[in-house]
């Protein structure tokens, strides 16, 4: 599934596809970071945002906002980055978790959502072949 990403739609780059995923994946993915919950602000630096309970994007977006105007009125240089790591590779968040301490069994049921993800495209009502997923 496709929803349209502006008004102008005349390329496929105008459109944000949509991965829908089975039941048993979800359940398990709930599962997991639900018991990594308590952990989150431990593990990750004070300027994450996402997966952190009780921080929220629209504290990030504030903390962006205020970094700029500062840097407006003090004139000092500023670079503002950001990343899509929704294109990472899988082996990333894996060689992280072992980092961390999470054991082996951990880091291998967190694989077993990843391994051999594919995916396939339905327009007009024709599905696609499937399409491997590799980050």
């Amino acid at each position: 599934m496709c929803l349209p990403k502006s008004d102008d739609l005349t390329t496929t780059a105008d459109f944000l596809p949509i991965t829908l995923f089975n039941k048993d994946y979800k359940i398990m993915a709930r599962i997991i970071a639900y018991r990594l919950r308590p952990m989150m602000e431990e593990l990750l630096h004070p300027s994450q945002y996402c997966g952190v309970p009780g921080k929220t994007i629209f504290e990030a977006m504030v903390t962006v906002r205020q970094a700029i105007a500062q840097a407006e009125v003090t004139r000092m240089p500023l670079c503002v980055l950001s990343l899509d790591f929704h294109r990472i590779s899988h082996q990333y968040p894996f060689t992280t978790l072992r980092s961390c301490g999470f054991s082996d069994s951990f880091v291998e049921r967190i694989k077993s959502m990843y391994e051999e993800a594919a995916s396939s495209t339905q327009i007009n009502g024709h599905v696609s072949g499937t399409i491997p997923i590799h980050s």
